[in-house]
């Protein structure tokens, strides 16, 4: 298996020492891609991560009631998962 990070790399990142952004571009491919796709079989045909459960699983994650994101002017507000993920 090829590594992609070093030691100190993966270290960095699991102790959040090292940020990680993705570009407002990719983000939007993203979203379009989850929800293009939210409604097939999912990847295997056996598991299909919706916009709905991947809005509860980070609900869950977060112990939040509703998703955030930052608006233009950098303030919290509450937003569905295609806004959470376009930030």
């Amino acid at each position: 298996m090829k590594a992609y990070f070093s030691k100190r790399q993966a270290d960095a990142l699991w102790n959040k020492k090292l940020p990680v952004t993705f570009p407002k571009p990719l983000r939007v491919s993203i979203a379009r891609i989850l929800k293009q796709f939210s409604d097939w079989g999912g990847w295997n045909d056996n598991e299909n991560f919706t916009f709905d459960s991947a809005t509860t699983a980070l609900l869950t994650f977060y112990g939040k009631e509703q998703l955030e994101a930052f608006d233009q002017a950098d303030n919290r507000v509450s937003t569905d998962f295609e806004g959470f993920v376009k930030g």
